[in-house]
């Protein structure tokens, strides 16, 4: 009887073994293809659309969509564009964030794209302090490991907008003229989860930033 489980077992084996290379050249033909689309591709592209055909779902339930969004996020030999398109993939439909992600390089790709200016304000929110969309929400979902990153940027002065012409964003980026260091200083502020008072005034803010700023020289 020992003998016909060992025979079997050893029978077995190859057959494990053909399957995960199957796998592995579905997902890596995937990447490849996945690459390609998010290469040519906009942030409006993968977030829009109607609220469940939308094109950051689809992507995330291709065939080994999920496999290759994930290895596309982990390969640093990729261009960071493609890769912060990726993270928006994964965030957007992954409950957790898978354990072999680094987070505080998921943080490096959210602050490129930032610094970038890959994102216009309809993605993050900030109407008010509560006030998250897509990437805002997921960029809060780093965490922690993100705040370096989004450290680097508290001094750079270059406006970001919200789009795309109506009254209210117009009046919205004439009156609170938010930065690339507005943005970061907001999330770092959500990210530590600390209550603070968020003003739609650019002084004011610049104060805020440079008490946020001895905080996180000071820990």
């Amino acid at each position: 009887m020992k003998l016909f489980f060992c025979f079997a077992a050893i029978l077995f084996i190859p057959v494990i073994s053909f399957e995960k290379r199957n796998d592995d050249e579905a997902c890596t033909r995937t990447k490849d293809s996945l690459v390609q689309v998010l290469g040519n591709k906009s942030l409006g592209f993968i977030l829009g659309g109607s609220e469940n055909d939308r094109e950051v779902l689809r992507i995330w339930k291709l065939p080994k969509g999920q496999c290759a969004t994930i290895s596309i996020i982990k390969d640093r030999s990729i261009d960071e564009d493609i890769r912060f398109f990726a993270a928006e993939v994964m965030l957007e439909n992954a409950e957790e964030i898978p354990a072999d992600i680094d987070k505080a390089d998921l943080g490096k790709l959210y602050a490129q794209a930032l610094s970038k200016k890959k994102m216009d304000l309809n993605y993050l929110g900030m109407n008010s302090k509560d006030d998250l969309r897509y990437t805002g929400r997921h960029l809060l979902r780093i965490g922690k490991p993100a705040i370096p990153a989004l450290a680097t940027l508290l001094d750079n002065e270059e406006q970001l907008w919200y789009c795309c012409g109506s009254k209210a964003s117009e009046k919205a980026n004439a009156l609170w003229e938010y930065r690339i260091k507005d943005v970061a200083a907001f999330f770092i502020l959500k990210i530590r989860n600390k209550p603070f008072t968020w003003s739609h005034n650019p002084n004011k803010r610049d104060r805020m930033i440079k008490r946020l700023k001895r905080g996180l020289h000071g820990n």
